[in-house]
């Protein structure tokens, strides 16, 4: 997600709140600076762009400049505007922000994943890497799931998005942007995807902390999909698109990082999850 701001100034600054995640707001100092203060109402980091125009103002970050901003951090000091009392000033900014941290996010190699199902249960892998009907370029992960399945958390993590409105679903790749999905952050600043959710089938809202096997939502056939399924894929964020990662996963079978396509695996939670 990409969100643009612009805010022209003159002496004071008009905030404003596209989406009610990242707020930039002022804090006017006793020194006479101006605190540029970022908001985080979001559950995962954002990484900021600033940019800004300044007449007879200086800040004391170089800008353009990228800032990732947490959720925990209610203020968050962007950089400090100051302005000079001896003539009129102005100043114009933009900022834009995506979600992930860019700067520092990087996916843990060693993780584990647990299979997104029932303990117990076995689910046929339906398509990987690299797949026929899709998944080209890509690191995701299909297993064959009726309507109503129950759905698991893979991994530990926050809840940051979840989609469950919609209805529809289709073999074209049109009705990809109608998949519901729930979207998880973890602590190593990836997130994973669970797509093709039934409509209202999340079982989780945003926010909400997640463990390894909790049950997180109903499998659908909402989306690009030629069969109800449940897409599955960790990736990071970048500034244009993002990186899908291949997993190892914990099954009955053993510890995998390749699974067959058109064989069932049986979920289970043995072994050191890390």
């Amino acid at each position: 997600m990409l969100t643009q701001l612009l805010i022209i100034l003159s002496i004071s600054l008009f905030t404003q709140n596209i989406d009610g995640l990242i707020k930039i707001t002022e804090a006017h100092q006793p020194d006479g600076s101006i605190d540029l203060v970022a908001f985080n109402s979001g559950h995962c980091p954002y990484t900021v762009t600033l940019e800004a125009e300044l007449s007879n103002v200086r800040s004391r970050v170089p800008l353009p400049a990228t800032f990732t901003v947490f959720p925990e951090a209610e203020h968050q000091v962007l950089t400090s505007l100051i302005p000079d009392k001896n003539a009129k000033w102005s100043y114009r900014f933009k900022y834009s922000y995506q979600m992930g941290d860019l700067k520092s996010g990087k996916h843990d190699e060693e993780q584990l994943y647990l299979l997104p199902y029932e303990v117990g249960i076995s689910k046929k892998f339906m398509q990987g890497p690299d797949g026929k009907f899709s998944h080209q370029g890509v690191n995701a992960y299909d297993f064959g799931m009726l309507e109503g399945s129950p759905v698991h958390a893979a991994r530990d993590g926050i809840v940051v998005t979840v989609k469950e409105d919609s209805k529809n679903g289709c073999p074209q790749i049109e009705c990809m942007k109608d998949a519901n999905n729930i979207l998880i952050w973890h602590k190593d600043g990836s997130f994973a995807s669970y797509a093709h959710l039934q409509y209202q089938g999340s079982l989780v809202s945003t926010g909400d902390t997640v463990k390894a096997g909790d049950l997180i939502g109903l499998s659908g056939n909402t989306g690009w999909s030629s069969a109800p399924h449940l897409h599955f894929e960790v990736y990071l964020p970048q500034s244009q698109g993002r990186k899908t990662f291949p997993v190892q996963f914990l099954t009955q079978q053993g510890l995998l990082s390749e699974l067959a396509v058109g064989r069932e695996y049986q979920a289970t939670t043995g072994g050191d999850r890390r």
